[in-house]
């Protein structure tokens, strides 16, 4: 049994531009998708979308333009649509634990000014919120396929293209040490990290709308579709100053002995 894990990601690791970084992953096995996906791509029909892009749709870019009819009412009800099906989909949760079986709905957000300040006080920190958020995101995805029975003895990651989290994962499962320390790494298959386009990937497209759904949860005037889907709550980790600073003994030092490779960082 494989868990297919879709992430995405909103905003860019730049504190100059962005506040916080968010990673939505949402993982199922195969069954549990192809339910999921059904209802989606049935919403999309009703409204006459071949994809859903937040932000495109929100700012009326293409192919969401006002020339091809699309108007706030219209938005709106494809959103709604989408919402509901991605709640029904949902597992639900108790913080952490499973009440409800459904998708994995998880997140990461990164408060880029913490993250920052955590850096310029201690050489511990990560200095890369992307790969903090794309670690938590797998680690969590560990430990979900903890819920299925027989057991998961394989994943499979896709990513959203053109986004930096997938690398971090590739030099892990590239890495022996961290494959022997860690065995869950073993169950990765790299020819099974892929990215892909999401617009041909509706899986990305219910990550792509927890993750921005997440990264603008503290926005005025608040939408009332995004009220809705985080209306129920979902496993969301944060990386806070607090956090940052105060990592669990002897992680970070674990990660260093690995010598992996070194990534350009956010500013």
């Amino acid at each position: 049994m494989v868990l297919e894990c879709y992430f995405d990601g909103s905003n860019q690791a730049d504190s100059q531009e962005y506040k916080v970084l968010t990673l939505a992953c949402i993982a199922g096995v195969e069954s549990q998708w192809s339910r999921c996906l059904e209802d989606w791509n049935k919403v999309l029909k009703e409204n006459d979308a071949d994809h859903l892009h937040v932000t495109n749709l929100l700012t009326f870019n293409e192919p969401f333009t006002r020339e091809n009819g699309w108007n706030k009412e219209k938005r709106d009800r494809l959103l709604f649509g989408c919402v509901r099906v991605a709640l029904n989909h949902f597992a639900h949760l108790h913080r952490t634990r499973l009440t409800v079986p459904g998708l994995l709905p998880h997140t990461t957000t990164v408060d880029l000014r913490d993250h920052n300040r955590a850096r310029s006080e201690s050489p511990e920190v990560p200095p890369d919120a992307r790969e903090i958020c794309v670690l938590e995101a797998i680690n969590s995805c560990f430990r979900w396929s903890k819920n299925y029975s027989p057991g998961i003895d394989g994943y499979a990651l896709i990513f959203d293209q053109n986004e930096p989290f997938r690398g971090y994962i590739l030099d892990r499962c590239s890495a022996p040490k961290v494959r022997k320390e860690y065995p869950e790494y073993k169950k990765i298959d790299k020819d099974k990290i892929k990215d892909a386009d999401m617009r041909c990937t509706p899986a990305l497209q219910i990550a792509d709308l927890l993750a921005w759904c997440v990264s603008h949860k503290d926005d005025e005037p608040q939408f009332s579709w995004l009220a809705e889907l985080l209306s129920r709550p979902w496993w969301a980790e944060k990386g806070t100053y607090e956090q940052l600073v105060n990592p669990r003994p002897g992680s970070l030092e674990k990660w260093r002995s690995f010598n992996l490779p070194k990534r350009k960082t956010h500013r």
